[in-house]
């Protein structure tokens, strides 16, 4: 992995993690992608959909384990689509 693709998967990762997170239900995707480093939203949009197999407006939406008290930050953010 290279230096380039680690700082991207953190990104990824902490964008992830914002959107799922009911507390910033509130805030934009443009505005959580710009606070975890990306300047280009569709570039955003673009390599998130490829990493998770959904875009962020979609990852954003609950999901029955929300419902059952499971905490966003338990969960493993890695990708879910093979590279």
């Amino acid at each position: 992995m290279t230096c380039s693709q680690y700082v991207l998967d953190q990104r990824l990762a902490l964008a992830y993690r914002r959107l799922r997170d009911p507390r910033l239900a509130g805030r934009t995707v443009s505005s959580i992608a710009h606070d975890a480093g990306f300047g280009d939203l569709s570039y955003f949009n673009r390599t998130f959909r490829h990493r998770y197999g959904v875009t962020p407006s979609v990852a954003r939406e609950p999901t029955p384990a929300d419902h059952i008290g499971c905490n966003v930050a338990d969960v493993d953010h890695h990708p879910v689509r093979a590279r």
